[in-house]
């Protein structure tokens, strides 16, 4: 009876111990579950975010992607852009009349805003939108305030400008993600 007694008590014991582990064990697949769940919904709110680009039609995706390839700022391989150009090409060739006045000066060795801001006459609409690319792109100091945003674009080109600034903090933006938005908007 005495050795029953031990023998019982030590099955006990490893009762209690593997019940320990599986409860440890369902608590850590519980935050791993939900660690995965939050990983999931981040990527999702990213996805959101990106999705919510305006582009002002057709032209204005084909301009972009125009000045992308010839400036070779799409990596060929992984389709990913670089997302200081990308961030500025978008808003310069947000309308035909900034494209065309950008377009002097920009080249694969980069993109010329002093020159550009000092010998071309944009609105007062168009100088925010190329001040906020030179800002974005390498954060040069053009004397832009959110103010600027708020108080003189109206809504079509407020939302561009927003746009660019949920671009540049994307740092995973892909041709295909343009291409899908082009697709999108007709």
């Amino acid at each position: 009876m005495i050795e029953n007694t031990g023998m019982q008590n030590m099955i006990e014991k490893i009762t209690e111990i593997v019940k320990e582990e599986l409860v440890t064990t369902e608590r850590e697949e519980l935050i791993r579950r939900r660690k995965a769940q939050a990983e999931i919904h981040k990527m999702e709110q990213e996805k959101y975010e990106i999705n919510k680009i305006k582009f002002l039609g057709k032209p204005h995706t084909v301009r972009m992607l125009n000045l992308l390839r010839e400036t070779q700022k799409i990596n060929e391989v992984t389709g990913y852009i670089d997302i200081e150009y990308g961030t500025a090409y978008y808003l310069l060739s947000s309308y035909e009349d900034i494209y065309n006045k950008a377009r002097k000066y920009i080249s694969s060795d980069g993109i010329k805003f002093k020159n550009m801001l000092s010998k071309q006459d944009f609105s007062t609409g168009e100088k925010i939108l190329v001040k906020l690319a030179a800002n974005l792109f390498n954060s040069n100091n053009y004397d832009i305030a959110p103010i600027d945003i708020i108080g003189y674009l109206d809504d079509e080109l407020f939302d561009v400008a927003m746009s660019a600034i949920m671009m540049r903090r994307n740092e995973n933006l892909t041709l295909g993600i343009l291409v899908n938005q082009m697709a999108l908007k007709g």
